[in-house]
Order: C-alpha cells, then sequence, then structure tokens
C-alpha cells in the first residue's frame, strides 16, 4: 500500500479501527501511569511527614 495508489475501502476500515484501538490502549496506560505516579508522590509525601 502506498500514497499513490487508491487504497480500498476494506483498509481504510481496517485502520480507522486500528487507530480508535490503538488511541485507547494508550489513553489507558496513560492514565495507569498517571495514577501510579499520584499513588508514589502521595506515598513520598506521607513518609517524610511521619519522620
Amino acid at each position: 500500500m502506498s500514497y499513490n495508489e487508491e487504497i480500498g475501502l476494506t483498509n481504510t476500515l481496517i485502520i480507522f479501527f486500528g487507530t480508535r484501538l490503538q488511541n485507547g490502549s494508550l489513553t489507558t496506560g496513560s492514565r495507569s501511569l498517571m495514577r501510579y505516579a499520584k499513588f508514589k508522590a502521595g506515598a513520598t509525601s506521607h513518609d517524610e511527614d511521619d519522620e
């Protein structure tokens, strides 16, 4: 598949749904990392308060 050729309907749908799936996975991963970072930052600040 190249940009010079016409992209068929099937390939267009596969690219569209593949992109949506990839973006959904990236969003989920990003949210998980942010929750982990907030947890670690909160745990660090609580440990410093106890000392």
